[in-house]
């Protein structure tokens, strides 16, 4: 199947799947799973098949700016999926589908523009196929954490403020949300000493040109406020407004890592 039919189909489904969470936060009610499931599971089979047919060249992976963009987005997708087998998770629903949408039509985009620099496609080992997945999956489910931070820092000041409390009662107990917020960062930063770990064990080159430097700094810093943030929670009782704002600081840290490096090499730079 061509990639760019299967890029469409993708953003088609994911936009028919957002209405079933947008009419039931209109009508102050919880969707469906079935009506989530119906479009969303597409969706995610589209959306592989077109980042499968991206990523592979015959010269090897092609791990470009917005190619890795359309590979995490649906990395997000499918954590999401995963996760809401032991918890709904409704309230991310929207956040997951917008960013899949942007980063799909975002990689159309740039794919139909041959004045798009691209990253040279190389042959992967298998140490590092396994970092890049580490990674990836590390990745997607600290922004489900961020996303999570940011939904329970609305609800806080709207219960502050009594904004809104009809809304309010279509979300979960912020008690329940703040408690998946934790699950996402506690496997987030496991999954994301994995990743750092393997990173300095198989990428000789981590400290060489290419900026490279600074994305293994911003991670490492990356980590050290997600661990502190954690270690804050279980020693002190860390919760609320410093839980939800400083993830989020971590998670500024870890995409500058992770996007903003490869931004500045491809895109500023123009170098493969």
């Amino acid at each position: 199947m061509n990639p760019a039919l299967a890029g469409i189909a993708a953003i088609l489904f994911y936009s028919l799947a957002s209405y079933a969470p947008v009419r039931a936060l209109a009508n102050r009610t919880v969707a469906r799973e079935s009506n989530l499931a119906r479009f969303t599971l597409p969706a995610l089979l589209f959306h592989a098949i077109f980042v499968y047919g991206i990523l592979g060249t015959s010269s090897g992976i092609d791990l470009s700016f917005f190619n890795v963009a359309a590979l995490i987005s649906l990395a997000i997708t499918a954590s999401m999926i995963l996760a809401s087998i032991q918890q709904p998770l409704h309230s991310l629903y929207l956040f997951v589908f917008l960013i899949s949408i942007l980063a799909l039509s975002a990689c159309l985009v740039a794919n139909a523009l041959v004045s798009v620099p691209t990253a040279t496609p190389r042959s992967v080992s298998a140490p590092l196929l396994l970092h890049i997945v580490v990674s990836v999956v590390a990745y997607s489910i600290l922004t489900l954490a961020a996303c999570q931070s940011i939904l329970v820092l609305t609800m806080e000041w709207r219960i502050r403020n009594r904004a809104a409390v009809e809304l309010l009662r279509a979300l979960p107990p912020l008690e329940s949300l703040e408690a998946m917020l934790f699950r996402f960062l506690w496997w987030g930063l496991t999954i994301l000493t994995v990743s750092i770990g393997t990173g300095f064990l198989f990428l000789a080159d981590k400290f060489s040109a290419h900026l490279s430097q600074h994305h293994t700094v911003l991670s490492v810093a990356s980590w050290v406020v997600y661990a502190s943030l954690l270690a804050g929670h279980k020693k002190f009782g860390w919760r609320g407004v410093t839980t939800t704002r400083w993830s989020l600081v971590a998670f500024v840290l870890l995409a500058l890592a992770y996007f903003g490096t490869k931004f500045v090499i491809e895109l500023l730079l123009q170098r493969g």
